[in-house]
């Protein structure tokens, strides 16, 4: 009652002035207009009896403004049959805002429950993935120092079963690491460590980290960077991860003795980075879907956890940067993000 009276007080008051209003206006305006404000708020915020009482009144308003401008006193002379219709027209008004307001706050309640289960999986991913990292790296050194053991007695078969099982625990230790990273950006626990940093310098490393990868396939990296594209105040680990994720993409993807062609420059503003490969390209309606969680366009046998790119997508997003791909298929890919200089 605390809350409905003051609705209620304030809701008679607008139609006080409301009917003012409409008499020194234009007298023909009252019902639909004018007097459906207060019906409307009472409705909205005090409830569907609230809101009869004041159609009620809205209505005894009407009338005498209907009287009041035709000059009749008495009610014979009220045409019945535009009240009977407004009447019903406002019944419906009444039951529509409130079962708007029904349906927005079943909508409110949908989406608390959903972003709470949101939160519960991030938070499970997070701890199986915590779960699992310890016990793999134990796994990843035992096979690290039974594979370098010198005079091993080990049979060739039993050294390549070794070389599988090193592959698939590296496979699965990336796979946890992705998952930790993705469950850390959603829960909004990652905190960026912004410096300056030199754009080219830090291309020109990672490119030349990954050179034993793209060296196995005979793939040739053409390089069109500014060296003077200047600085950038980001996190330099989390920004190395975006461009190792497109350039092992690109990598993955791309024939062998083909090219991938890596473009950087800057402005005043922003600088802008590019990858291009020749590989199979995407199509128009799946170049949106690349960059969505566990989400692999390109069929093959090609290894990955599907994280890469969301994850890319998520830290240039956390630095208010712009990610985004071009494609045509069968003529390869290009993508792209651009990053604001940004300040210290």
């Amino acid at each position: 009652m605390t809350r409905k009276f003051p609705v209620i007080i304030l809701s008679l008051a607008l139609l006080v002035i409301i009917g003012y209003v409409d008499y020194k206006i234009d007298p023909t305006l009252s019902l639909l207009i004018f007097y459906l404000i207060p019906v409307f708020i009472a409705a909205w915020f005090a409830g569907t009896f609230a809101a009869v009482f004041m159609l009620v009144l809205s209505l005894v308003a009407w009338v005498t403004d209907v009287c009041r401008f035709f000059g009749v006193c008495t009610l014979p002379a009220v045409p019945y049959w535009d009240i009977s219709l407004d009447f019903i027209l406002c019944g419906v008004f009444i039951y529509g805002i409130r079962l708007i307001k029904i349906l927005l706050e079943k909508i409110r309640v949908k989406n608390k429950q959903l972003q709470e289960l949101d939160e519960r999986k991030s938070a499970f991913v997070s701890h199986v993935s915590h779960e699992f990292k310890n016990p793999l790296f134990v796994i990843k050194e035992a096979l690290d120092l039974v594979m370098e053991e010198k005079g091993s007695s080990l049979s060739d078969k039993q050294k390549e079963l070794l070389g599988y099982a090193m592959k698939d625990t590296k496979r699965l230790t990336r796979l946890v690491t992705d998952l930790l990273d993705l469950a850390r950006i959603e829960s909004g626990h990652v905190e960026l460590k912004k410096e300056k940093i030199d754009i080219a310098s830090l291309a020109d490393e990672i490119i030349d980290s990954r050179r034993p990868e793209y060296s196995k396939k005979n793939i040739v990296i053409i390089k069109h960077m500014d060296q003077n594209a200047g600085f950038v105040y980001a996190d330099s680990d989390k920004l190395t991860e975006v461009i190792i994720n497109i350039l092992d993409n690109a990598i993955k993807y791309s024939p062998n003795g083909s090219e991938i062609t890596i473009h950087l420059r800057g402005n005043a503003d922003e600088i802008y980075f590019e990858i291009s490969d020749k590989g199979p390209g995407i199509t128009k309606e799946n170049c949106e879907k690349v960059f969505d969680k566990f989400e692999r366009i390109i069929t093959g046998n090609q290894e990955g956890t599907g994280l890469g790119l969301a994850i890319a997508k998520d830290i240039i997003n956390l630095h208010n940067g712009k990610i985004w791909v071009e494609s045509v298929p069968g003529s390869g890919s290009k993508f792209i993000f651009t990053l604001p200089r940004g300040r210290q």
